[in-house]
């Protein structure tokens, strides 16, 4: 996922550094491009990532063109079922969202004091081990035996409220009902055989039954309470309930939702390289490990924050959340077949062949389609995907994208792939990023104002204290919403035009800019680092160019 841009500690791992990346959008005005880069681009992700852990571990029967076949690495968190008996129960550690330890972590109170990862752990250590041993009479010393593993998804049921867990297996399942086309019929049967014994353990209270707790069993519970998929989205959704109380398997739709989608190969792959190898069994603590190391609480926030804003009943505020975010991380991967030589050769032959696919999940096409239903569904989940902070994270787009759609949430590159016929195109282009709230806008005050101290509200105060700043006598309600004061360090708009040796678009690109910047001087919408460059080294007396302005803004207030 994309690094939140107000991490509320210093990020860790693979996501250290990570805070000013986005997303990328390419335009191109020839239709067989979106599909190309789609290919191409996740062809190349896949290589990097699954390919490398085939190489590193040296696995012969890891192929892309496996046709028919499982894909390689295969799933490390299915409820499978061995003997009769569920074997992956340790994954309701990401499912079930503990109250106990969603009170235990105050993102807010940590960030105010400045508080590192490691600082955080040891706090919610303290409270954990503390209530643990409040709630468990038996000696650990004298229990014989190994380390009893059962620990792990028991001890959060321990924690909690009798009343509290009770009503979250009354309602389990309404969990059934989020499973994926690839999670139904056999696995949605092994899923269910999971629930039916979770419950039956918590109902008969067999926990004097348990051996040894894991030695890293408070460990895990820590990072469980930082950064738990289903504990995350608890406390993410506990914010805008506006002191009602959240049904307890709500979280936990979304959360089967995330682990779906933190199931397939690439992010398996993915979690893998940058956590190490473990055993199938145990991905899911790699798989936590790398949802602290990526502040997955804050990503959560910013992107409620994004979704809020843009609903403007507040009625059933949670229902609109939950249901969007579900429809964002529920994106199918799309293949397209494509041809080569060996299959050019047998249809010259007049040979059986057999179609070579390739997926498309990292970077995706969206092009105008047939219109049809489902052309039309697919199009709004791709960009309700891309304004989420998960994959696809390169959207390659013919000029249906150019008008009317906005891809801002977590994108500030756009490439222009060819460039436009006119000016215009270009500003429609660019203008897909440039919005309320966008990346840029959430960066920048995220570097500017983000050392304040809080009380409930990251993102609402941070954008009020910008405001407050930001705004001068004259200044339209567009700031700091839309745009904010220059400076050198200032988080910008990304435009990439390649530039090909003796091509016509170095011509192109100087006529476009040059006829861009008058354009935008007409409608008094200026870019000072385009426009002022061009007038400056083409006029006598700059000191005169004030006058050429004309501003259409309707929140515009002249001084008297």
């Amino acid at each position: 996922w994309m690094p939140p841009s107000k991490p509320y500690y210093e990020m860790q791992g693979v996501y250290k550094g990570s805070e000013l990346s986005s997303k990328t959008l390419i335009f191109s005005s020839w239709e067989m491009v979106p599909r190309m880069l789609a290919c191409m681009i996740s062809y190349e992700a896949e290589r990097r990532t699954v390919g490398k852990i085939a190489k590193d571990y040296q696995d012969r029967g890891a192929f892309y063109f496996n046709t028919g076949e499982r894909r390689y690495p295969s799933a490390r968190m299915n409820f499978s079922v061995s003997r009769g008996a569920p074997s992956a129960m340790t994954l309701f550690c990401l499912l079930y969202p503990s109250e106990f330890l969603t009170e235990c972590y105050n993102p807010i109170t940590c960030l105010n004091e400045g508080m590192s990862l490691q600082e955080i752990r040891k706090q919610i250590r303290k409270k954990i081990n503390d209530k643990l041993v409040e709630k468990t009479d038996t000696s650990q010393e004298l229990m014989y035996g190994g380390q009893d593993r059962r620990w792990y998804y028991v001890a959060p049921l321990l924690l909690d409220r009798a009343e509290y867990a009770c009503n979250w297996f009354k309602n389990k399942d309404k969990l059934l009902d989020y499973d994926s086309e690839e999670e139904r019929g056999r696995r949605q049967k092994g899923f269910k055989m999971h629930l039916d014994a979770y419950s039956d353990l918590f109902e008969t209270e067999s926990f004097g039954n348990l051996g040894k707790q894991p030695i890293d069993l408070i460990d895990v519970l820590t990072d469980m309470a930082i950064a738990s998929p289903a504990i995350c989205i608890n406390r993410t959704y506990n914010y805008y309930l506006g002191g009602e109380e959240l049904p307890s398997y709500i979280p936990s739709q979304l959360a089967r939702v995330f682990i779906n989608r933190m199931n397939t190969p690439e992010s398996t792959a993915v979690v893998e390289l940058a956590c190490g190898r473990k055993s199938d069994d145990a991905h899911w603590q790699n798989l936590l490990t790398y949802c602290c190391q990526g502040n997955l609480q804050a990503v959560f926030d910013e992107y409620a924050h994004l979704i809020a804003s843009g609903i403007e009943c507040n009625s059933n505020l949670i229902t609109q959340i939950h249901q969007h975010m579900i429809e964002a991380m529920d994106i199918r991967t799309t293949q397209y077949t494509v041809d080569t030589f060996n299959n050019f050769q047998k249809r010259m032959r007049n040979q059986k062949e057999k179609p070579t696919n390739i997926r498309t999940h990292f970077s995706v096409a969206f092009t105008k389609g047939d219109e049809r239903e489902k052309d039309i569904d697919r199009k709004r989940t791709i960009r309700n995907a891309f304004n989420s902070p998960f994959r696809p994270f390169v959207l390659a787009t013919t000029s249906i994208g150019q008008e009317g759609l906005d891809f801002h949430n977590y994108c500030r590159k756009v490439v222009h792939w060819n460039l436009p016929s006119n000016p215009i195109d270009l500003e429609q282009r660019e203008g897909r990023i440039n919005r309320f709230k966008c990346l840029a806008i959430r960066q920048n005050v995220a570097q500017r104002y983000g050392d304040i101290q809080f009380k409930r509200d990251v993102w609402h105060e941070i954008f009020d204290k910008a405001s407050e700043i930001e705004k001068t006598d004259g200044s339209s309600d567009l700031t700091p919403y839309w745009g904010l004061r220059d400076s050198e360090d200032m988080v910008k708009i990304e435009r990439i035009v390649p530039m090909y040796p003796l091509s016509r678009d170095v011509l192109t690109y100087e006529r476009l800019i040059k006829i861009l910047s008058m354009y935008r001087l007409t409608l008094g919408q200026a870019r000072q680092e385009e426009l002022l460059k061009y007038l400056f080294h083409n006029h006598d007396e700059p000191e005169k160019l004030r006058g050429l302005f004309i501003n259409l803004s309707p929140f515009y207030k002249e001084l008297e």
